[in-house]
């Protein structure tokens, strides 16, 4: 059962009453309500993904002899209302859906971590414009939600590659870009020189002639050219199309988990 407050004043009257015990007759029968557990959803750590405020009582209802366990929660009039029109309930149901798709059944109980995880994740792509930008190529022809910044680069930076004119060159273009971007984040740089690229491509000197095409073309994945000639200079467009990159090289090629997370913060990575 629900009961709906048209105050908080009034939900703090009904909530104390209920924290002493009720009794009451009916029928000549004593009933008696006693609490057992209290779930306070306006505290954070019993806040589940969607943020939507309640109190859960869980009552033990004695009457006579015999008892039952019940639950009565306790609601914000104000909260259900905007609950309803943001159709917040719909959206919570569409990710869980999702989620459960990709999961086992016996990941069930990890649902609600997984999707406060997925929903900060949201949250934090909303307040950064690129990270909004990357998310938008990510989902292009494609339902599968990134779970991590990380994969959400991954996902965002070869949809550019496949939607623009890079598109048969894919897994190449992404390697080279990788170790280029890996260079720069060992030596700390973020303009970065034509000596650079050749020293970050020694090891895969085939990449070097389709670099030095798109210098050509004037043109670069994923960078700018700051200034061209002989002393060319290039930058990332921005500072976590670097960091991403070279994030993937080191979770393909070396430890994976918390020592490649350690790895990536010692060559200054954020991301």
């Amino acid at each position: 059962a629900r009961l709906v407050c048209s105050s908080l004043t009034q939900m703090k009257t009904f909530l104390r009453k209920f924290e002493k015990g009720y009794e009451t007759e009916i029928d000549g029968q004593k009933i008696r309500l006693t609490l057992a557990r209290v779930k306070n959803k306006f505290s954070s750590k019993d806040l589940d993904p969607t943020r939507f405020r309640n109190v859960l009582l869980t009552l033990q209802l004695h009457c006579n002899e015999d008892f039952h366990f019940v639950e009565l929660q306790f609601h914000y009039k104000m909260i259900v209302e905007y609950n309803d029109v943001s159709h917040a309930h719909e959206l919570y149901n569409f990710f869980r859906a999702e989620l459960a798709n990709q999961y086992h059944e016996e990941m069930e109980a990890r649902l609600n971590f997984m999707l406060e995880a997925r929903m900060q994740l949201f949250k934090e792509i909303l307040e950064v414009p690129v990270l909004l930008a990357v998310m938008t190529m990510a989902l292009v022809n494609s339902n599968q939600m990134p779970s991590s910044l990380f994969e959400l680069y991954a996902m965002g930076l070869r949809k550019m590659l496949e939607l623009g004119k890079f598109d048969k060159q894919v897994d190449e273009i992404l390697q080279l870009m990788q170790l280029v971007a890996l260079h720069n984040q060992l030596n700390q740089k973020r303009i970065f020189s034509q000596k650079d690229v050749e020293t970050a491509l020694a090891k895969k000197p085939e990449f070097l002639p389709i670099w030095m095409t798109f210098v050509k073309q004037g043109d670069v994945p994923f960078v700018k050219i700051v200034a061209d000639g002989e002393d060319a200079e290039y930058q990332f467009r921005h500072l976590s199309f670097q960091e991403a990159l070279a994030a993937q090289v080191l979770a393909d090629s070396g430890p994976v988990g918390i020592e490649a997370a350690e790895r990536f913060k010692q060559i200054g990575g954020s991301l």
